[in-house]
């Protein structure tokens, strides 16, 4: 659930001061240099942060997780923390935080998809702003058919030629900038992995893949969520990132989204991208 910090009942706001924390939480997150020196009020104001924008990096920690089933010591050993805490609980929102930390807003250049994703960000970030976009990388972003211009694409690249790692304020992330931080955490730990990108696959396929072990993810935009009862329980969400754990006899996709369980009708979505992940943890 990428707001369970957030709405931690450990941590409640009183007269401008958040109180109760959860110390072990705050201390962990302090150890990243990062957030080495963040203030309450700093460290609150980052886990909102990973409310609203962290559905992607939680997507990945549900795939770290799932490899892992059985296999605590060595998820320790790895990530430095106990994979469940003394009462039992999945320690997620350490996994969350250190992926959070390592890679939030960065573009691995010298690693797949990272130019990619850069120079999308970048056009993201210039959208109703050509005059700015010219001034600084020398071209319209658009050509005359509103199409990204070329050259301004590859004005981006040029500009950062020099950084082997770019950073970049951007909320929220793309199937390539995932993809990319994706790669570059897991080689950080030493991980194996397979990770695949693909658009509009069949649920046939996404029940192949499940089947042969693999994770799949999927990002979509304006759906709706249901419950095991066929109610909406969740309208016209906007674009985000979700894990889906199985497929129902009628196509339809179990989904873990905010720590619940719901599902998600494939034939009421306009877009599907998925990303499909196989980490191993030996």
């Amino acid at each position: 659930d990428q707001g369970d910090m957030a709405h931690n009942k450990k941590g409640l706001w009183f007269f401008g001061f958040r109180w109760f924390e959860d110390e072990d939480l705050y201390a962990y997150i302090r150890s990243h240099d990062r957030y080495r020196n963040y203030s309450q009020t700093e460290i609150a104001k980052l886990m909102d942060q990973i409310n609203k924008e962290g559905c992607g990096y939680v997507a990945i920690v549900n795939n770290i997780f799932t490899e892992y089933e059985g296999r605590e010591a060595e998820f320790q050993q790895r990530f430095g923390f106990p994979m469940y805490d003394k009462n039992g609980k999945a320690n997620y929102d350490y996994l969350i935080v250190d992926f959070y930390a390592s890679t939030d807003d960065k573009y691995y250049l010298n690693d797949p998809n990272g130019a990619t994703a850069l120079v999308n960000d970048v056009f993201l970030q210039y959208i109703g702003k050509n005059e700015a976009f010219k001034e600084k990388f020398g071209y319209e972003p658009y050509d005359e058919n509103g199409y990204l211009n070329p050259k301004a694409k590859q004005a981006i690249i040029d500009y950062y030629e020099e950084q082997e790692v770019v950073e970049l304020k951007i909320d929220g992330t793309t199937q390539d900038s995932i993809e990319n931080r994706f790669r570059h955490y897991l080689d950080e730990k030493g991980l194996s992995y397979e990770c695949e990108a693909i658009s509009d696959l069949a649920v046939s396929d996404v029940d192949s893949y499940l089947d042969s072990g693999k994770n799949v993810n999927i990002a979509t935009g304006s759906f709706n969520l249901y419950n095991e009862k066929g109610k909406a329980v969740a309208k016209d969400v906007g674009d985000h990132w979700m894990t889906i754990t199985g497929v129902t006899e009628d196509g339809q996709y179990i989904v873990s989204s905010w720590g619940e369980r719901y599902y998600l009708n494939p034939s009421e979505l306009t877009k599907q991208d998925f990303f499909i992940t196989d980490i191993s943890a030996s």
